[in-house]
């Protein structure tokens, strides 16, 4: 259904939002944040490629980066 979505709607770029993340019940474990986010993107991808697409834009959340005892400590 992906790949139809895709091919319908023939984009030249795609903005890839979906994501799982870590936090207390959100997931079933890793194997659920693996193919959500790891194989999710690999199957957006190769739709993509196949409609034609131009270019794709990712996003990424804050467990990218290592806590801070500043921010952490800081209300605002």
């Amino acid at each position: 259904s992906l790949r139809a979505a895709v091919s319908a709607a023939r984009p030249d770029y795609v903005f890839h939002l979906a994501a799982a993340t870590v936090v207390a019940g959100a997931t079933d474990g890793p194997a659920d944040l693996v193919g959500t986010n790891l194989l999710g993107t690999i199957n957006l991808i190769e739709a993509c490629e196949a409609s034609g697409f131009r270019g794709m834009v990712t996003t990424g959340d804050s467990f990218e980066y290592t806590p801070s005892p500043a921010r952490l400590s800081d209300p605002g």
